[in-house]
Order: C-alpha cells, then structure tokens, then sequence
C-alpha cells in the first residue's frame, strides 16, 4: 500500500510547530493559526488548511442559520498507528480497524482524534 500523503502533510505540520519562530506568532508564545484556525500554505502555490474544534464547527454552521443533527470525526485515530499500511493489507485486521473508528465517531469526547470532520447541516 501506497504512504498516505496526509502523513507527510501532518509530519510537516509538526515541524513547523517545533520551529514556531518561522510561523507568525500573535504573541504569548501562541502561533497565529492556533488563533486563527487558518493553516498557511507549507510551500508557495500549496494549500490554505482551516481548522475547527468540534464546539467551533457547530458554532460555525449555527451562525450560517443551520442545524446540525449530526456530526462524526471521519477518520478516526487510526493514522496514529504505525503500521497501518500492514494492517490495511490484512482483511480482518482492517475491519477492526473500521469497527473501532465507527464505535467513537460520534462520541463527543473523541471528536478531535481524527484529522477532518464532517457535519450533517439543514436551514432552520
């Protein structure tokens, strides 16, 4: 199986947080997109990431006139494992995998494992 190229993107990430001095910093030892929630392209050209609390995204689609009746982390923490790719290749394995991610997916507390969110929203 192929390295998930989210990996290199988190690992990047991580750099830049152990070398605050390169990111905008708003003062307090705070970086600017631990304020903001908006994640600076790594390279020119690159992408512009937003980043939301669970609270936040709910709060978000709230001011925008929508419900949310649901709301689940989607991937899961499964990324945290480091030999996910051998666990990918085995059947069983991988079903614990998926098993595991749908069983804390919507628990309030475990929102935030995973890298991206998804919310369900309708007008009020």
């Amino acid at each position: 199986m192929a390295k998930d190229p989210q990996h290199d993107v988190m690992q990047q990430y991580y750099e830049l947080g152990k070398e605050a001095a390169r990111l905008p910093s708003s003062g307090a030892g705070r970086l600017e997109f631990e304020r903001t929630g908006v994640l600076p392209p790594l390279l020119p050209g690159g992408f512009t990431g937003f980043t939301h609390r669970p609270g936040q995204l709910r709060a978000e689609f709230s001011s925008a006139d929508l419900e949310v009746p649901d709301l689940v982390c989607v991937e899961g923490a499964a990324y945290l494992l480091n030999d996910l790719d051998d666990r990918a290749a085995d059947e069983g394995a991988w079903q614990v995998i998926l098993d595991a991610a749908r069983a804390y997916e919507r628990v309030p507390e475990l929102l935030g494992l995973g890298s991206h969110l998804l919310a369900t929203g309708f007008r009020r």
